[in-house]
């Protein structure tokens, strides 16, 4: 077996053992079997034989501190016959020192006990610390149970043993953003392939791991518990970072982008950003010794759309569409033409490309959905338990409106025109405008209820008019 002898942990705070009396003391009222008892009470005697101060346990590598490997696990080693087993029969114990204040545990432990559920002993030592609670507020936002209550208890129970308070009211933002960075950088460890048997299986289930710190972050901030407002973020599949080597044209990007975050959204700026350094990059690879945006000619920029047309795309590893070719060649022209208005030195004078030089967009008519499919799908939507994701959809089955703005309608987004019919007020969306439209009964009610299910949660900043949204 592999063994790790150069990565360790420091005791991030002052730690000490329990007593040998109090420990008993709970074994016994914890633990029902006198053989069960036997091995507790064991446990901590031969993990304080092997260190004496928690110190001493702290320093060792971090494959030792666990105990068990993933090798041992899938090949079903045995508790009694495991590599280290002093510490993985400590676990318990260690939870505990935890739950009376003694120890505070460092991340990289905590993660990397990923079978370790001590449910029944932070109960037994610490109460309910407000789990139930917690709970049952997840539960009102509409988060399924099973898996809800599995993957809180997972993460509340090694935050908890971070901080070393056994109370769910403690938990602040701040660790919820420790434990969201240990979890990205337990990735690049060179023994997480002894912890979890490859780096692969390690991302995998760290999706699901920060889905679910994402989903105690909602709770905690409908609570008032927690400040941030919960983002989503979304891993996109790998893409190549353009890095520019020219200082002269970075920092006129740099200011360019600035600018344009004044008024733009931010995905609007990131797409600038990533069609500028894609051309940045070219005109370093063509035309290596061009240091400035001034230096850069129309006769580039030709040669520069003139090359889209055989590059493939990163993810399809098909040639670009029409669409696509103009979108990134409509970035760098409103990039020149807007410095060259802006006067800047070390850009050119005037624009480099004009309307007449960008692919022409093929324009469509809408496509309907043919009645046949369109029912097997409004069928699939009427039977979704979730009452939030069948409102979603219908929603947008019968208004139309993009989904950001399905997203930002306000609870009281629903009311009727003189003659009773139901009319939707959608929120200003990729045009700042808000829109008054009529809509279909069904909708109607799938709103209403979800209106009936809102007690008065916490509201989110609208990202487009600054206003928190109910």
């Amino acid at each position: 077996m592999r063994r790790i002898t150069d990565l360790s942990a420091v005791a991030p705070f002052p730690s000490h053992h329990a007593s040998a009396q109090e420990w008993e003391t709970f074994v016994q009222h914890y633990a029902t079997s006198k053989k069960y008892q036997g091995a507790l009470l064991l446990s901590r005697r031969q993990f304080i034989e092997r260190y004496p101060s928690l110190e001493a346990w702290f320093a060792v590598p971090l494959v030792e501190r666990v105990g068990r490997s993933d090798e041992e696990c899938r090949q079903n080693v045995g508790h009694n016959d495991v590599l280290y087993k002093v510490c993985y029969h400590a676990r318990h114990y260690l939870a505990f020192l935890a739950l009376r204040g003694y120890a505070r545990f460092d991340w990289e432990w905590l993660i990397a006990v990923r079978q370790f559920r001590p449910s029944s002993l932070f109960t037994c030592a610490a109460g309910d610390m407000g789990m139930t609670s917690l709970l049952d507020d997840a539960f009102h936002l509409g988060f399924a149970k099973p898996h809800t209550t599995s993957a809180f208890h997972w993460l509340v129970h090694r935050i908890l043993m971070h901080i070393g308070v056994p109370d769910v009211e403690q938990i602040t933002d701040a660790e919820l953003q420790e434990f969201e960075q240990a979890l990205d950088r337990f990735a690049e460890r060179p023994d997480v392939d002894v912890l979890y048997g490859s780096v692969d299986e390690y991302r995998k289930r760290l999706k699901q791991r920060k889905i679910s710190l994402h989903q105690l972050q909602v709770v905690l901030y409908h609570r008032g518990q927690v400040n941030r407002e919960p983002q989503r973020v979304v891993n996109a599949p790998s893409r190549r970072v353009f890095v520019i080597h020219k200082p002269c044209m970075q920092e006129i990007l740099s200011r360019y982008l600035t600018a344009r975050s004044l008024t733009d959204q931010p995905a609007t700026v990131k797409k600038l950003d990533l069609a500028m350094r894609q051309f940045v990059d070219w005109i370093e690879q063509t035309y290596p010794d061009t240091q400035t945006f001034a230096e850069v000619t129309r006769e580039h920029v030709l040669e520069y759309a003139g090359m889209l047309n055989t590059r493939l795309g990163v993810l399809t590893s098909q040639p670009l569409a029409s669409s696509s070719k103009c979108q990134i060649l409509t970035k760098v022209a409103q990039f020149f033409r807007e410095v060259s208005g802006f006067g800047w030195e070390d850009v050119p004078i005037r624009p480099l490309l004009l309307p007449g030089d960008l692919p022409k967009r093929p324009l469509r008519i809408p496509r309907y959905i043919p009645e046949p499919e369109l029912e097997r799908l409004m069928g699939a939507i009427r039977a979704l338990d979730c009452p939030y994701q069948q409102a979603a959809l219908l929603i947008a089955r019968w208004s139309g409106a993009r989904r950001g703005e399905i997203r930002r309608l306000e609870v009281d987004c629903l009311d009727r025109y003189p003659d009773g019919t139901p009319r939707l007020r959608i929120p200003a969306g990729k045009t700042y405008q808000e829109r008054v439209i009529p809509i279909h009964e069904e909708a109607a009610a799938a709103i209403r209820a979800l209106q009936a299910l809102h007690k008065g949660e916490r509201g989110l900043v609208d990202r487009k008019t600054g206003i928190i949204t109910r």
